[in-house]
């Protein structure tokens, strides 16, 4: 029996088993592109195609990464919308009904509108406490604990820490002076003049320059700005009937409040606001400065004392330190003469950061390969304090002091709240911060907008490059399957022929 040979050109030649190798891998190949609708499993199966789908893929990611910021953003802006618009409201709420200069209804020693300020105060502190998950977005680069301490530890104080209440008491105290009449003096230097003079301290009333003006004929009107401001009418001869002596005074809000005394007939008996005209030019001058002596009072118990705890929320809202009288040793505030450091025994109502540099740029986010927008916020910017210096001024002055013309001062105190709600443009307080972080929305939403188009591109090509054509696969899948059973089919008859050739040599 001679052997036969399975190298060189027989049918089981090393080359021809490759061959079908290479035709069964062609076939798995297409059947698993067939099935995934993938052009390869790996990137080294795409041939030229590698570079753009690696790419592409990049782009892509980048996409998803600014997309997750772009979410964060607009959840963060969407919260500190609606605490805004949680602050319009309070401020709405106050100016629909208790900012009534009219509505003087106390209840022990504050109006009926004051408690509603108290209950405003909190619900804006709630606002400006604002967090997402954590997050709070009033507080600029300080997020991990709340901005604003609660309106009760901000007005009554905490821990031996005085509230912005004893602020206020302590300021008034000091403003009013202990004669109650804003530490002016009336005085006559001769008989026929009169002198107004301020003490020289930051409290209380304040001459300025051109505050004095009479329609008495012959009469002289000095004024002296500088500190101790003064101011001085020298009366030369009679006033008549209906002349005037007017007196505008400086408070410690930087507002003002004009003292006008008209002249009354001889035997008259003096209103409020008037003086009479004495038997000579000194009885004149002495009924004057009685009269000058009596409004100037008024005008303390009525103006100043609102004026006084607006200069207060100044210096507890916005100094830095917060400033307080300096209370002499074995003294009253009426006896103070200065302003102090009060950051060791004060509460410091903001507990948020501020370095001073714009509140937008302490949180920001990268939303595009070359765009990053800027949200930050802090309580303590205008806007914003604005509303709590109102709210925490309308809760705190008091009223049913001796001799006090309640009415009027509460009329004083509700239009300067009223101001300070109202902001200083039609905007309202709140309108800047409101503008600003309704751009970035904008900005935010049209740029998410934008990467959608760009993201359904960058899948189009991203498909067109790794997907595979299945009516292209299928056709090529069905001739790979008929040369392979061809293959397999002509081997097997081979296969039997050499056998019996073999067997029969």
């Amino acid at each position: 029996m001679s052997s036969i040979s399975v190298t060189g050109n027989n049918l089981f030649s090393a080359s021809y088993a490759q061959t079908l190798s290479r035709l069964k891998a062609t076939l798995d190949s297409l059947s698993t592109q067939l099935a995934t609708g993938q052009k390869a499993t790996d990137y080294a199966g795409l041939g030229s195609d590698r570079s753009t789908v690696l790419s592409v893929q990049d782009q892509l990611n980048a996409l998803t990464g600014y997309g997750q910021n772009i979410s964060t953003v607009q959840l963060r802006l969407n919260a500190m919308q609606t605490a805004i618009g949680g602050l319009n409201q309070v401020v709405s709420d106050m100016k629909a009904g208790p900012l009534d200069p009219s509505n003087f209804q106390l209840v022990g020693n504050q109006t009926v509108a004051q408690g509603t300020a108290s209950t405003e105060l909190a619900s804006a502190v709630s606002m400006l406490n604002t967090d997402v998950a954590g997050h709070y977005m009033f507080g600029g680069r300080e997020v991990s604990s709340p901005p604003v301490v609660s309106s009760d530890v901000m007005m009554n104080g905490s821990g031996g820490l005085a509230g912005f209440q004893q602020v206020v008491d302590e300021r008034k105290a000091a403003d009013l002076g202990t004669g109650g009449n804003g530490r002016l003096t009336v005085s006559q230097p001769d008989p026929d003049s009169v002198e107004i003079a301020a003490d020289g301290s930051p409290f209380g009333f304040k001459i300025a320059a051109g505050a004095a003006s009479t329609s008495i004929a012959g009469a002289t009107v000095t004024v002296n700005p500088a500190a101790p401001s003064s101011a001085s009418v020298a009366l030369t001869q009679q006033p008549q009937a209906g002349d005037t002596v007017r007196l505008t005074l400086s408070m410690p809000d930087g507002t003002t409040t004009d003292v006008t005394l008209t002249a009354v007939a001889a035997g008259t008996t003096p209103a409020a606001g008037q003086f009479a005209i004495g038997s000579s030019v000194s009885d004149t001058a002495a009924n004057l400065a009685g009269a000058l002596g009596q409004s100037i009072q008024t005008a303390a118990s009525t103006d100043l004392v609102p004026a006084s705890a607006m200069a207060a929320a100044h210096d507890f809202f916005e100094s830095d330190p917060p400033q307080r009288v300096d209370i002499p040793a074995g003294g009253t505030a009426a006896d103070a003469t200065a302003l102090r450091d009060g950051s060791a025994d004060t509460v410091d109502w903001y507990q948020g950061e501020d370095d001073g540099s714009s509140p937008r740029a302490t949180q920001s986010a990268r939303i595009d390969s070359s765009l990053t927008v800027g949200y930050g916020a802090r309580a303590d910017e205008a806007g914003p304090r604005s509303i709590i210096e109102g709210l925490a001024v309308m809760s705190a002055v008091t009223f049913g002091d001796a001799g006090d013309d309640g009415a009027t001062r509460y009329q004083s105190l509700v239009n300067r709240v009223s101001t300070a709600l109202t902001g200083t443009n039609d905007l309202g307080p709140l309108g800047q911060l409101s503008t600003d972080l309704s751009a970035v929305q904008q900005t935010v939403s049209d740029t998410q907008s934008r990467q959608s188009t760009s993201q359904n591109m960058l899948q189009g090509i991203l498909s067109s490059a790794e997907g595979a054509d299945t009516n292209d696969v299928a056709t090529s899948l069905l001739s790979a399957q008929t040369q392979l059973q061809a293959s397999y089919q002509a081997t097997a008859m081979l296969s039997k022929l050499s056998l019996v050739n073999y067997l029969g040599s």
